[in-house]
């Protein structure tokens, strides 16, 4: 299950979105069979890969998914953190506000994208996952130059390529030498 999922996070990063969903799927039902843990992550990176291939309603239904399994389980910050920024780049990508819970089980706020970043940077701040603050602030800065606010954009790029510089992922820090346009 392991394996197959940090397959699937590969073909993402590779932009191979159809491959990295059907191995998620196939992750999926296995690990809720065997009751994994780290099916939160499994829901996250479907929700990645919907995204990659334009899909993003059914990305919002994984997103959504992947939060309600790290809430549920209380302990599981990190899955937080990844879920709250996933369902930034979904409300980002469909460009109106979300409701993070399904709005059949539980009525509630719908969120901006930026709502979403900022919960992600809230508890990645608290906990002092410096790695998940800089992955946040990366996704952030895209939709800010997306939306067309380039000062802030620049402005969380440069502050999350500081952070990758700091901590030592230099690949990641050289990788965001320019912001995208």
């Amino acid at each position: 299950i392991m394996f197959l999922g940090n397959v699937a996070e590969v073909r993402i990063m590779l932009g191979d979105y159809a491959a990295a969903e059907a191995d998620l799927r196939d992750v999926i039902v296995a690990a809720e069979s065997a009751g994994q843990y780290a099916l939160s992550s499994y829901y996250r990176f479907l929700a990645e890969a919907l995204l990659g291939q334009d899909r993003a309603a059914e990305a919002l239904v994984a997103g959504r998914h992947a939060w309600r399994l790290a809430h549920d389980a209380g302990n599981q910050e990190e899955y937080l953190i990844q879920a709250w920024r996933v369902l930034g780049r979904i409300a980002s990508r469909l460009r109106e506000p979300i409701a993070v819970r399904d709005p059949d089980e539980q009525p509630g706020q719908r969120l901006q994208a930026e709502a979403c970043f900022a919960e992600s940077l809230r508890l990645s701040l608290a906990s002092g996952m410096e790695g998940e603050r800089a992955q946040t602030l990366r996704e952030w800065a895209r939709h800010d130059l997306q939306s067309g606010d380039r000062e802030q954009g620049v402005q969380r790029w440069q502050e999350a390529r500081a952070i990758f510089a700091q901590i030592g992922l230099d690949q990641e820090a050289q990788r965001m030498t320019e912001p995208p346009s």
